[in-house]
């Protein structure tokens, strides 16, 4: 046999064993990846149909819950539509599910599901009923309805629950999606068991709340040492600041219902309807970052198989390496068994023939003294020139091939003569589709190259321009660009190369920058508190809408627009603030008083921080804070008066009494119609004013005993003006009275209302002899009575209007509080209007001010009519 022939033989059956073998472990890996791609498609739907139908029927129960609480006709549409998403991905598990162990757990989800919904529907018959008929829906009435609806509901979460369990319990996420899961449904539970509690009344279920709260933070704890990846982290602390927001709406909704209950033994839920709504608003935002958290760990696992399904494709990439290694090595088998049967002239052949393809490394080993052995020699020396002049080339075709950025090779048409590997696995090319093409079928930056590259080039302008590519399958790959000509021997272009650099990563890491950073404005923009920035001369660079509101400003420009330094009240204030926050850096609770665009003042506590010419930080608003320890002081500094008022009441009491008795006596025994008389009588007169004064001051220090009765105002006017016309002559005041005696009763007590009408005749007298000197025709007084109606009831008017002096801007919201006075200090206590306020508004009335400094005082008065008022 000829030497060719052994040779052919030889290569042809090592060949084939090797191809055989190859052949073999690519099918296997082909299997190994049809059967990942199929299992992950089928783990993920069974589990996020799991999921959404133990968070759809949790749903469904709390939306109908709140509308047997509520009444809000959206709670009850959004139980029949979770109802109907709870069905359709029940039906969709009916479809992938097809182990004999899943199934039944299943069964037992289908038929508390099919049970559901009738109960609901009971329920909501039977409220709708109820409201109608009777006007309130008595859940107690109702408890086994109820509790039936609540065990259902339980049995599809927990079943549900388990057939998600089944499916992960072989996953290295495991624990962490169960415990993500279980955190939705847990938060979803609690908000269940507290509605009920304030529905039914019943301890266990206020226990069942604070239970599942529990469980709620075991799950987080859970989540806490299991999750790795960043986002995951950052997703995890949002949901624990959602739960440390639940318990405190939670707690504030059970003492509203315990209080309620203990005074009343009823809870009307529609009086808090906004506490409910808090509850569901943060539940709702806990179960949804619950159930996103569970996803992502699925989809974590999704790529762990991914990766194994890569893996395997890799490793069917070695197999064919394998292949294509045997075949070398039958080739070099060939070549080691031809030796054995050839002569040296056929090895300086094959020697001559491989120098010929490329292998200049290739050893001449033919000693021979012949002419053989000149001509091997001769082809030595010329295999080391070639050698030395291909290292060089090969070297810089490594270092092309091991590029981690794409290379294109054009000509001056744009067509493409070269890529690199790199390029390749961007755009999902072989190499030999690329080489041939035009470039302008990949290139999708600019206009496509034309005939001549080398205006193209000289107009790109400048390296790492920012671009796109083209891949086979259509996508869009952003890269940055560089570009250069090649040119010849003769110096002349020849083509050009680019050199680009794939920014996926970096386009996406910037659209996840901008999300972050609209969160992040978004939560600062609805935040209670006034959240602000400034720079060091106090000109504002930003506030959110609480700053706004503080500031009274209705715009963000208009608030950019002034300077947060001319609104402090002390501006010492402002220098000692920057001046703490210049030596160490952040400043915390200082309290300072602000004025508003509507030159309002506002006590503030301040926070922040300096980076170096910028202050940012937070304010609070804390005036009525003040205010209230403002009036707490007032209330006590009156306190103190009544006990002052009391004491004095008693020590006049008794020598009053004592005048009186002897003045009566005298009286007894004076002649008729004589002087004495008419002095005596003048003195028991004058000491009964003072004993309804100190009888006043008693009231002052400890209200009043007597009752109230139907009384006109025309008669309590007319024994007021017994008392005062005489004054009001004296002092020259032209006086108007205009109340009709047909005006209808009021219930209340005479004497105090009557101290209300002396007080506002006596200001109205000390405002106009402040103004007027003597009489004057401008001098004047006017009392107007009538009949008005408010909200559909009747009411008795009585105004006082005067032309004196009037109130200043300053004090007229507060001249009806304790010790506010228009009068100079000594002249007034400050009581009068609080007093008259009290006992107007102890009647079921108003007092009203209305005025102008130095032009007129109008005070009205509304009593209703005839109304028992305690």
């Amino acid at each position: 046999m000829k030497i060719r022939n052994k040779l052919i033989l030889t290569f042809t059956a090592f060949t084939f064993i090797v191809a055989a073998v190859g052949i073999l472990g690519l099918i296997a890996t082909i299997e190994i990846t049809k059967s990942f791609d199929g299992g992950e498609e089928h783990f993920r739907s069974i589990v996020s149909a799991s999921t959404e139908v133990s968070s759809y029927v949790k749903r469904a129960e709390g939306h109908l819950m709140l509308y047997l609480t509520l009444h809000d006709v959206n709670d009850r549409e959004l139980f029949f539509s979770r109802f109907e998403a709870m069905e359709e991905e029940i039906a969709l598990l009916d479809s992938i599910i097809g182990m004999h162990e899943a199934r039944d757990i299943f069964e037992k989800i289908k038929f508390n599901a099919d049970e559901l919904l009738p109960i609901g529907r009971s329920l909501i018959e039977i409220h709708d009923k109820e409201m109608k008929e009777k006007g309130s829906f008595i859940a107690d009435n109702h408890m086994g309805l109820i509790r039936s609806l609540n065990d259902h509901a339980d049995s599809v979460r927990k079943n549900a629950l388990d057939l998600a369990h089944y499916e992960t319990d072989f996953l290295n996420r495991q624990e962490a999606i169960t415990a993500a899961t279980e955190l939705s449904n847990y938060v979803q539970m609690a908000e269940n068991h507290l509605i009920t509690y304030t529905v039914l009344h019943e301890k266990r279920d206020l226990g069942y709340f604070f239970m599942r709260f529990a469980s709620l933070r075991e799950q987080l704890s859970i989540l806490d040492t299991r999750l790795r990846d960043a986002d995951e982290k950052s997703m995890l602390t949002r949901i624990r600041g959602r739960v440390n927001q639940l318990m405190p709406v939670a707690r504030t909704l059970i003492e509203v219902h315990d209080n309620e209950m203990a005074a009343s033994e009823t809870f009307n839920p529609d009086n808090h309807a906004k506490l409910f709504r808090t509850l569901n608003s943060i539940v709702s935002s806990i179960r949804n970052e619950g159930i996103e958290l569970a996803q992502i760990n699925v989809m974590l696992e999704s790529q762990a198989k991914a990766a194994a399904t890569k893996k395997a494709a890799y490793i069917r990439r070695i197999v064919i390496t394998a292949i294509i290694a045997s075949i070398l090595i039958a080739l070099i088998g060939t070549y080691f068994f031809s030796k054995t049967f050839s002569n040296p002239l056929l090895r300086l052949r094959e020697l001559a023939s491989r120098i010929g393809r490329g292998h200049l490394a290739t050893p001449i080993d033919i000693d021979s003294k012949d002419e053989i052995g000149d001509l091997a020699a001769s082809f030595k020396t010329m295999t080391s020139n070639l050698q030395k002049s291909m290292v060089s080339r090969d070297y810089m075709n490594n270092i092309i091939k091991s590029m981690m950025d794409s290379l294109i090779v054009v000509d001056l048409q744009g067509t493409i003569t070269a890529v690199n590997p790199a390029l390749c696995k961007m755009l999902f090319y072989r190499e030999e589709e690329l080489v041939g093409i035009s470039f302008r079928q990949i290139f999708g930056g600019y206009d496509s190259p034309g005939t001549d590259i080398t205006h193209y080039i000289n107009t790109l302008h400048a390296n790492d321009r920012e671009t796109q590519y083209i891949s086979k399958n259509g996508d869009i790959i952003p890269v940055l660009l560089s570009a250069s000509l090649i040119y010849g021997p003769s110096g002349n272009p020849e083509g050009a190369v680019y050199v680009a650099h794939d920014i996926t990563d970096l386009k996406q890491a910037e659209l996840s920058l901008k999300a972050s950073e609209k969160n992040y404005r978004d939560l600062v923009d609805t935040a209670p508190v006034g959240v602000y920035k400034t720079n060091i001369e106090g000109k504002f660079m930003y506030g959110n809408d609480a700053l706004l509101d503080i500031f009274e400003f209705s715009s963000l420009e208009e608030l950019r627009r002034d300077n947060v330094e001319s609104r402090y009240v002390n501006p010492d204030d402002r220098k000692r603030l920057i001046s703490i926050l210049k030596e160490k850096g952040i400043i915390r609770n200082f309290e300072t008083e602000l004025i508003t665009k509507n030159r309002r003042h506002k006590n503030v506590l301040l926070s922040g921080t300096l980076y170096g010419d910028v202050i940012s930080g937070m304010m609070i608003d804390i005036t009525e804070k003040i205010n209230f320890q403002k009036e707490a002081m007032q209330a006590g500094h009156l306190a103190s008066l009544g006990e002052l008022a009391a004491g004095v009441a008693h020590e006049i009491n008794n020598p009053v009494n004592g005048i009186l008795n002897y003045a009566q006596i005298l009286l007894n025994e004076s002649e008729k119609d004589s002087r004495e008389q008419d002095i005596l009588t003048r003195i028991i007169r004058e000491s009964d004013r003072v004993a309804v004064i100190v009888s006043g001051l008693l009231s002052f220090a400890r209200g009043r005993l007597e009752k109230k009765s139907p009384i006109h105002v025309s008669d309590i006017m007319s024994a007021s003006l017994d008392l005062t016309s005489s004054h009001i002559v004296r002092d020259g005041i032209r006086f108007k009275l205009d109340i009709p005696p047909d005006l209808p009763a009021i219930y209340a007590h005479s004497q105090q209302i009557q101290q209300v009408f002396l007080n506002i005749i006596s200001n109205a007298r000390y405002a106009l002899n402040q103004k007027y000197n003597g009489r004057q025709d401008d001098k004047y007084l006017e009392i107007i009575g009538r009949q008005i109606m408010v909200d559909s009831h009747p009411y008795v008017r009585v105004s006082f209007f005067d032309n004196g002096n009037g109130i200043p801007d300053s004090l007229l919201d507060k001249v009806k509080k304790p010790f506010v006075s228009t009068k100079p200090k000594g002249e007034g206590t400050g009581l009068g209007l609080s007093i008259s306020h009290g006992i107007v508004s102890e009647h079921g009335g108003r007092l009203v001010i209305d005025s102008i400094d130095g032009e007129y005082t109008k005070v009205i008065i509304d009593l209703p009519v005839n109304a028992q008022v305690s």
